[in-house]
């Protein structure tokens, strides 16, 4: 699938958006006041594309924020619209560099690692939805204190 250059720098902004809240919000690092006008508004932005894409309930993306990850195949569909809209690609490969170059020193020696180490452990998975969900729970139980979902 061939990308327009403003496509190209949307999902690369929205790269960017990610990994910076993935690597800085946390449970909570920061509330969402802290965030500035912008920040907000791209969360906001990829929030609202992916509930509509996937259809999932707000109150089940609530219950993922606390680490209550069900079965729900429209929260699957949500968490693959996040990660594939940002730092991994639909053929599942994920921008290691981008993450690194971005996250606070916080947490920047963790944050990337974790990231892999969750990923790696699900390759047996059947879909890359489903992979990246099992990641994405594996992601909440290695470090619940840094978890972001939004």
């Amino acid at each position: 699938m061939l990308y327009s250059l403003p496509d190209i720098m949307f999902h690369r902004y929205i790269l960017f958006l990610f990994a910076t809240s993935w690597c800085t919000l946390g449970m909570p690092i920061l509330s969402t006041e802290d965030y500035g006008d912008k920040l907000n508004s791209m969360v906001k932005m990829l929030h609202d594309t992916c509930v509509a894409r996937s259809g999932v309930k707000e109150s089940t993306i609530e219950e993922t924020k606390t680490g209550k990850f069900g079965n729900d195949e429209k929260a699957k569909r949500y968490v693959h619209c996040v990660w594939t809209s940002t730092v991994i690609s639909d053929s599942g490969d994920i921008d290691m560099d981008m993450v690194k170059e971005i996250c606070p020193p916080k947490i920047k020696n963790k944050a990337p690692k974790i990231l892999e180490d969750c990923f790696g452990k699900y390759s047996d998975q059947p879909t890359l939805e489903n992979r990246l969900y099992e990641m994405t729970k594996c992601i909440y139980k290695s470090d619940p204190d840094d978890f972001i979902m939004f």
